[in-house]
């Protein structure tokens, strides 16, 4: 049951612990408390679900961090210990096979050109209509 001094603009937050004992916290908007609430009483490992009110500044530091987290360096971001034999081989040095202006041809080097052999076409002497040769005649009439 949702309390009465809830509104939709209220910030919230959710106290999840779960039947193994592992407790967690989900910040919600009271618009969204009775779909949360709904939710997480379909998930069967859950235990108890309790929600109370808090500020917006807190609110926002449960959604989006206060920053220290992407300013304190990570394990992975520590520089390597500097080595003193270097283990990267030279890179070869290849002359420059293209010219400048000049644009590399799109088809392969051992294709050949085609040349047409066809000769053009002639025109032939003009159309002339042939007779029909139905039941008609010229005028309409049937035979």
């Amino acid at each position: 049951m949702i309390q009465e001094n809830i509104t939709r603009d209220s910030y919230l937050l959710i106290t999840v612990t779960w039947k193994g004992g592992f407790t967690h916290e989900v910040a919600c908007r009271g618009y969204g408390l009775k779909s949360q609430l709904n939710f997480m009483k379909t998930i069967e490992y859950i235990d108890t679900c309790v929600y109370r009110e808090c500020t917006e500044e807190f609110y926002n530091l449960k959604i989006y961090g206060d920053g220290s987290e992407w300013q304190q360096p990570l394990l992975v971001d520590t520089p390597p210990k500097k080595q003193k034999t270097s283990t990267k081989s030279l890179p070869k040095k290849v002359p420059l096979t293209t010219q400048v202006g000049k644009k590399p041809s799109l088809t392969k080097p051992s294709v050949k050109t085609v040349k047409s052999k066809a000769k053009p076409k002639v025109k032939s002497s003009p159309v002339t209509k042939k007779p029909s040769s139905g039941s008609l005649q010229k005028n309409g009439k049937p035979k």
